[in-house]
């Protein structure tokens, strides 16, 4: 599985430190300027503060700007290519921001201190269950744990994750293939997913993670709440801002399920199960151009994988020489390994966990993929 931050501590202190960088501040967007060349904005910030204060966009703000605009993603693009150019978003933002005329106009810029940057731009019913707070729920669930092992946890800009594992949680799913199980806990604090409390599983042998995707497992908890009032907010670490929702209960449902032994049995049943049955058909690369075998570049097409993550997966699969469906999940994961980056490695581990619960019919279309006709 892809290794991020080294220990659990490591990750408590880029959090704690990520959290006192943080302002976060509701705005209505007609009192915010946008810099002449479209790369900043200065935000009123009230007392206590520098009247107006000018905050760098980020590429991830500056996306969700020009969606909340209507601005299409490749017209975005094309202003942020020159240093003309970039006028033009200016122009273009500065004129919704004074023109909204729907009930929008509130609107919270995340920011960071160190570097005036803004990270986000949300809506100001966006509720902040941050990963400062994941954290604070999680320790009190692991401290009601007799033992366990950290597979993996990291945190950046966009994304936060955690990996427990549970060393009496393993069983054989095949001669020599060993599972041990546990739980995850993910967030993003910038928009881009909900909070996600799930089953965890690795295999032993081969270091492969994944993610459970079945229904009734997990919670997830969208960052939605009441809106939020105008002004600098107060941040959970300095002014003991209550949780919006009570995460710590949901932790320990997450928990209790995951740790359960009757049920890790009955998903090992599942891997068992996904050892047997159809095989995957065609097995031959489909060209040097395109080293990729049916198979996957059907996965590729539905889930918007890159050619590189194609190929990875492509090359464990075949590699192993299991063409079952456990086969093919263990190749996904595999590739999971090797990615140079943590969010899209969890990713693929997610959507490994997701392939393994397809149904036969599901399974069937993956498995009988065949190769693309010439135009």
């Amino acid at each position: 599985m892809k290794q991020g931050l080294g220990n659990y501590g490591a990750l408590r202190e880029v959090v704690d430190r990520r959290a006192r960088d943080k302002l976060d501040v509701v705005v209505d967007v007609k009192n915010v300027l946008v810099t002449q060349d479209g790369g900043a904005v200065r935000l009123p910030l009230g007392s206590g503060y520098p009247h107006d204060q000018t905050f760098k966009w980020t590429q991830h703000s500056l996306d969700q700007v020009g969606t909340w605009c209507g601005i299409h993603k490749g017209y975005m693009t094309k202003m942020e290519s020159t240093q003309k150019s970039k006028t033009l978003i200016h122009d273009n933002v500065s004129y919704w921001f004074h023109n909204r005329k729907d009930n929008r106009a509130n609107r919270m810029f995340r920011c960071t201190k160190d570097g005036n940057k803004v990270n986000a731009f949300l809506s100001d019913m966006y509720a902040r269950i941050d990963d400062e707070m994941v954290l604070d729920c999680l320790d009190p669930v692991l401290d009601r744990l007799h033992r366990y092992e950290l597979g993996s946890c990291n945190v950046n800009d966009k994304f936060f994750n955690v990996k427990v594992l549970l060393p009496e949680l393993e069983y054989e799913v095949k001669r020599g293939q060993v599972v041990r199980g546990g739980f995850m806990a993910s967030n993003s604090s910038v928009g881009l997913a909900q909070v996600d409390l799930n089953r965890f599983i690795r295999v032993v042998m081969c270091d492969n993670g994944m993610m459970g995707d079945r229904p009734g497992d997990g919670v997830r908890r969208v960052h939605r709440s009441v809106r939020l009032p105008l002004g600098v907010l107060p941040q959970y670490w300095e002014s003991g801002v209550n949780l919006p929702y009570d995460i710590i209960s949901d932790f320990r449902k997450v928990v209790d399920r995951c740790t359960n032994v009757e049920g890790f049995k009955g998903y090992v049943q599942t891997m068992r199960d996904a050892t047997e049955g159809e095989k995957v058909k065609h097995l031959d690369r489909i060209s040097e151009r395109i080293p990729t075998i049916p198979s996957v570049e059907w996965i590729g097409d539905k889930f918007s994988l890159p050619s590189p993550v194609k190929i990875r997966i492509t090359d464990a699969f075949l590699s192993v020489g299991d063409y079952s469906k456990w086969g093919f999940v263990n190749g996904i994961t595999n590739a999971a390994n090797h990615h140079h980056d943590y969010d899209e490695a969890t990713s693929l581990e997610r959507l490994g966990g997701k392939i393994l619960e397809f149904n036969n019919h599901q399974w069937s279309d993956i498995a009988r993929a065949e190769y693309r006709k010439a135009a």
